[in-house]
């Protein structure tokens, strides 16, 4: 009886797409801890004459956790570009079609032409995931 099994090679952008979410995540996450930390300390800085002391320090902890999980996800998401986990390419469709959805509206509507940048980057994005052999890593077919 011969065991066949099927060897799949990811793909370099699939590959290089991993290691800079990673890299993003892990850096999201320390700017997120450091955030919480030094928010956390600093409210126990301001002056207690302040008015509102608490909601500073309360909406900076928040952004910091905000930021910790978004780096938990970017991390995650790497990961799952590296091993080939399905829910991986679907998330980062949806949101690299939401950011390309925000550039437009952002270049219609507000007129910044910043966002044209950003509206090519998520295109070349969007294209280059549904290319057969990106979604073949995926399982995606």
């Amino acid at each position: 009886m011969v065991v066949v099994t099927e060897i799949r090679e990811r793909p370099l952008g699939v590959t290089i797409l991993a290691v800079l979410n990673i890299i993003g995540g892990i850096l999201t996450l320390i700017l997120g801890l450091t955030i919480t930390v030094f928010i956390a300390f600093l409210g126990f800085l301001l002056p207690t004459t302040l008015p509102f002391r608490w909601l500073v320090s309360m909406l900076g902890i928040v952004v910091g956790i905000l930021l910790v999980l978004m780096g938990v996800l970017g991390i995650l998401v790497g990961l799952g570009f590296w091993r080939g986990w399905g829910w991986s390419w679907t998330l980062s469709v949806f949101l690299y079609g939401i950011s390309f959805l925000l550039s437009l509206v952002n270049i219609i509507f507000a007129r910044d032409l910043s966002s044209v940048i950003g509206l090519i980057i998520n295109g070349i994005l969007l294209y280059y995931l549904f290319r057969p052999h990106v979604k073949a890593w995926f399982g995606k077919i």
